[in-house]
């Protein structure tokens, strides 16, 4: 009998931890399939990467659940609707990359008797040319530094890493927006009629944890592209024409990262 109690007192205790705390179910990966279509004023959207050729050995992307080339490939994708009658638009990812740093715990009697371990520290960087088949091009550059808080589950790092990707994304869609509008000149619809991604978003986690420690954007350079200079995420020097390779599918992309 005592055991039988036992046994109905676990299997209470997993329902409250489980059926009743959100926070313990999986994270979905980033799809936009809910985003505002945009059309634009081309034929086209053509999408190519020559971030692998710099990505660092010591990359994170695949603490992501949507690692940051695929975020950007659907956002695109989904985003963005060619409606045009010729022209092209291309998006040439130079670089999206993660590195992880440790902030020590700090010393002091407090920090001794508790397990926290070292804070990690996500640094998650974008750097993008758009380019028109009218001539006109743009480079994005974003930048998003921030400290996870320590002892976290695997579930709460899942939310922690898709809020800042989100954020990021929402930093990303304002600057193309702008882009589109004004130096590309290929935005089909006034810029006020668009809703931003972020209010469109499949499951919102945007706030859940503290913005303190989150860095804004980078200034974003609407002028034409420039070469990369000091890249942090670079294991060796780019060579002097890299070589541009299609991105794939947005379906192979999330097979390759399951």
């Amino acid at each position: 009998m005592r055991f039988l109690i036992v046994f109905m007192a676990l299997i209470s205790l997993a329902a409250c931890t489980t059926g009743n705390n959100p926070a313990g179910a999986p994270v979905p990966q980033l799809t936009f399939e809910q985003a505002q279509p945009v059309p634009i004023r081309v034929a086209m959207l053509e999408m190519l990467d020559r971030s692998a050729s710099k990505r660092s050995m010591d990359d994170r992307s695949g603490d992501f659940i949507t690692p940051p080339v695929t975020a950007l490939e659907r956002y695109f994708r989904q985003r963005y609707n060619p409606s045009g009658f010729d022209g092209s638009l291309q998006v040439i990812v130079e670089q999206a990359g993660v590195l992880v740093s440790e902030k020590p715990r700090p010393e002091g009697f407090i920090s001794n008797l508790t397990s926290w371990n070292d804070q990690d520290v996500y640094t998650l960087s974008m750097q993008l040319v758009l380019r028109a088949s009218n001539g006109a091009a743009t480079e994005l550059k974003l930048h998003q530094q921030k400290d996870m808080p320590p002892n976290l589950s695997l579930a709460q790092r899942e939310k922690f890493l898709q809020a800042m990707m989100e954020e990021m994304i929402a930093d990303l869609d304002a600057a193309t927006l702008r882009a589109m509008d004004g130096t590309l000149g290929i935005l089909a619809v006034p810029l006020n009629t668009v809703r931003p991604v972020a209010q469109d978003a499949q499951q919102p986690v945007l706030n859940t944890f503290d913005q303190s420690n989150m860095n804004a954007a980078e200034p974003i350079s609407l002028n034409a592209p420039q070469p990369i200079v000091d890249d942090p995420f670079a294991s060796q020097p780019s060579p002097q024409d890299p070589v541009v390779q299609p991105l794939s599918t947005p379906e192979s992309w999330g097979q390759q990262y399951q």
